[in-house]
């Protein structure tokens, strides 16, 4: 299926050829969400693997990801405030109403004994600090890697010089090797196409894709979000499935809040 990014953001790794069961998850995937998208706190559910590409079986997994605004909780009349532990409780239950609907037992929708269900806390704030932790760790990374970069120029056609002097020299002079710059992946995961009501998804892609533009290391970011969605997806650039790589196609694609969904898009939700 070849559709625009643009128009169908969100059936871009779906395509022709689906098998049954794909079929009867993402129904049963869809049914559960329905239960939770009318909640203000809940932004949205994505989904991924093999469910979303129409391989699966009956010992699939079903990798899956809702999406919860705790500044919306923590505002509501009844305020919450969720720990990590509330948030793998979710997961459990999402999986336990899956499990329900399909006739299975809960252990057959995971991988291992892990649960395949995530649950993260997002909203702009949030993806507001990631980027920012992003942006810290790239200049001290840069920081690293341009002084180990004056001083091997420097040592370069030094008599008797190796590699491995270099590297104590380095750790001598410089110090360790920080952290290599990373995006939290749960941004990463909010660019999995969506199941049910995509339009809070879609409001928060397109406040994400903001904050990125503001940053000057918009293009590293966005390569960072392709590089976590490929892990799990293999090559977005094969088999005619499309995908923004890099950040222009990504302002393109959803930088905007998408008024057109198409017929497809909806039959395949």
């Amino acid at each position: 299926m070849k559709e625009s990014i643009a128009a169908t953001p969100d059936a871009r790794l779906y395509h022709e050829g689906r098998n049954l069961e794909s079929d009867r998850r993402l129904e049963a995937l869809k049914e559960v969400c329905e239960d939770y998208l009318p909640y203000d706190f809940v932004v949205g559910v994505t989904v991924f693997g093999s469910t979303a590409h129409g391989r699966a079986h009956e010992k699939s997994d079903i990798d899956t990801c809702m999406f919860i605004d705790p500044d919306e909780l923590a505002d509501s009349d009844d305020p919450i405030e969720l720990d990590d532990s509330d948030y793998r409780e979710i997961a459990l239950i999402i999986e336990q109403s899956l499990a329900q609907k399909l006739g299975v037992q809960p252990e057959a929708l995971s991988s291992s004994e892990r649960c395949d269900v995530r649950v993260y806390p997002i909203n702009e704030r949030i993806v507001q600090q990631i980027v920012g932790n992003f942006e810290r760790q790239t200049e001290v990374y840069s920081d690293y890697e341009n002084k180990r970069s004056e001083l091997l120029a420097r040592r370069i056609g030094s008599d008797n010089y190796s590699w491995e002097k270099f590297n104590e020299e380095s750790q001598a002079m410089i110090g360790d090797e920080p952290k290599i710059p990373i995006m939290d992946v749960s941004v990463s995961k909010l660019f999995h196409p969506a199941v049910g009501d995509p339009s809070r998804l879609n409001e928060l892609r397109s406040q994400i894709i903001s904050v990125i533009n503001a940053s000057q290391y918009k293009e590293e970011i966005w390569q960072d979000v392709v590089l976590v969605i490929e892990t799990f997806e293999g090559s977005l650039h094969d088999n005619g499935i499309q995908f923004p790589k890099n950040f222009e196609e990504a302002r393109f694609a959803f930088g905007r809040v998408p008024t057109d969904l198409t017929a497809s898009t909806q039959e395949l939700l």
